[in-house]
């Protein structure tokens, strides 16, 4: 059960991934980014993002990305498990304690893609 909950988020998180990744890459690519050096700045630093050094390109897929987090790992399971502690008559500190749980396995679980994608993309921009 938890390998099927394992695999079924990293499927999603991998295909929301890719697919926010090939919309910047279509949308900057007049501006002539090196796709390379993106990739390596995405692999070092997945969610962090620092205004300064930073291009446009990298601010648009990592605000991408954390909403992307927010939105189904953060609102939709804090909504849930407010609902569930307001059935049950439960304190709601444990609808936050479980949300908090969840955002920190999601965002280490989409560190860990998003190492795993920026490698194998660097890998075909080589071989090509």
């Amino acid at each position: 059960m938890f390998k099927l909950f394992i695999n079924t988020t990293d499927n999603f998180l991998c295909n929301n991934l890719k697919s926010i990744f090939e919309k910047a890459e279509k949308k900057y690519q007049n501006n002539s980014i090196d796709l390379f050096t993106e990739l390596k700045k995405l692999e070092l630093n997945a969610l962090v993002s620092r205004e300064q050094n930073s291009s446009s390109f990298e601010k648009n897929v990592k605000l991408k990305l954390k909403i992307l987090l927010g939105i189904f790992f953060v609102a939709i399971p804090l909504f849930a498990f407010v609902s569930f502690t307001y059935v049950l008559h439960a304190k709601y500190s444990y609808a936050f304690i479980f949300t908090f749980a969840i955002a920190v396995f999601a965002t280490m679980r989409m560190e860990k893609i998003i190492h795993r994608y920026a490698q194998k993309r660097c890998s075909k921009l080589r071989c090509s």
